[in-house]
């Protein structure tokens, strides 16, 4: 079975359950980079098909710092996304 095989709704759904859990496993990212470099400014953007951390203030260190934490955000989205 593919995605292709599975309906319209399941797939819109599955989707934007994924996209949550994307979103709040960055988030809880971003905070303790945050926390680690204060002076970093770093926002989580969604749209319909992606979530991205920008980082508003602090140059390729805090950039460094979301690339280091892109596996762990991964981790902890498909453990609050799965079922």
């Amino acid at each position: 079975m593919t995605w292709t095989d599975l309906s319209q709704g399941f797939v819109r759904q599955e989707t934007i359950r994924i996209r949550r859990a994307l979103e709040a496993a960055a988030e809880a990212a971003v905070a303790e980079i945050e926390d680690r470099m204060p002076w970093a400014r770093l926002e989580v953007a969604g749209s319909d098909d992606e979530v991205s951390v920008v980082v508003v203030r602090g140059g390729d260190l805090a950039a460094d710092a979301v690339r280091d934490q892109a596996g762990e955000i991964l981790r902890t989205a498909s453990h609050k996304g799965g079922r």
